[in-house]
């Protein structure tokens, strides 16, 4: 798995992948938000996000990131105002604050950033609905998707040992 880009967030990173985005919050932000341990790096397959919502950040307040998944009953109270973001929004396990103090610097990469995510989910939806995946093929492909994290230094030996083992046990 191939980092492309990366988005430093208030409340974690957003790592941009080949085939997938990456919620990081094993750093001191992560921490001062609240997130458990097991709660701190979550995937999410271009495939299988039903959208996201964007803001930009801007001298108006700052920017976010919130990857929506089909059927998803979490709780979205998050708000976004002239003062920064709520707690709620901080605290939601699906969204990445951008600080606006830096707005001008930030505001035209993060649109980039944006765009490149748009353009890999239409590929990704437009290419599953074409190709039949085969269950190993999977597995492999999540196992070495997996070991490529490890690499990068997204998840420690102990995280990449759980995972790996949900992956064998499905």
């Amino acid at each position: 798995m191939k980092k492309i880009a990366e988005i430093k967030g208030v409340n974690g990173n957003l790592i941009v992948c080949e085939d997938c985005l990456v919620i990081n919050r094993n750093n001191f932000s992560g921490i001062l938000s609240g997130f458990k341990h097991k709660d701190r790096v979550k995937y999410y397959y271009y495939k299988d996000i039903s959208h996201i919502d964007y803001r930009k950040p801007s001298i108006w307040g700052d920017g976010y990131f919130r990857i929506n998944m089909p059927f998803s009953t979490e709780n979205k109270e998050g708000k976004i105002g002239i003062t920064g973001a709520n707690l709620a929004m901080v605290k939601d396990p699906h969204t990445i604050v951008i600080d606006s103090t830096f707005f001008r610097k930030k505001s035209n990469e993060v649109h980039t950033i944006y765009k490149l995510i748009m353009s890999k989910m239409s590929k990704a939806k437009t290419s599953s609905n074409t190709v039949l995946n085969i269950s190993k093929n999977n597995r492999l492909d999540d196992l070495k998707k997996l070991g490529d994290l490890k690499e990068m230094g997204v998840l420690t030996q102990e995280e990449f040992e759980l995972e790996k083992q949900k992956i064998l046990n499905n």
